[in-house]
């Protein structure tokens, strides 16, 4: 597998999701690439230490409004719309993320 499951201050996965709240709706696991630094890399785990960052974890300069601001404001608005044309308002509510 190319994969790592890394959960910082977690040793057990199991204890990990046990200690996730049951009110809970969602868990994020932001994904990072890893950036070989060299062709001839044979332990993917061991040897690169280079990585992606994506764009959802870059800082806007303090003068601008942060891009996730932006977003939950045409959020709202797209709620609005839709509430407007008939949906039900629980049906647009936001997921509950776990944040540990």
């Amino acid at each position: 597998s190319d994969e790592a499951f890394f959960l910082p201050g977690c040793s057990d996965v199991c204890d990990f999701f046990a200690s996730v709240p049951s009110e809970v709706d969602q868990l994020v696991f932001n994904n990072l690439e890893a950036i070989p630094e060299s062709l001839q890399v044979t332990d993917w785990f061991r040897e690169v230490s280079l990585f992606k960052v994506h764009q959802h974890f870059l800082r806007e300069a303090p003068e601008e409004t942060p891009s996730s601001e932006k977003y939950l404001k045409k959020l709202e608005r797209w709620r609005a719309r839709r509430v407007a044309s008939g949906a039900d308002p629980d049906d647009l509510r936001s997921n509950r993320s776990f944040d540990k």
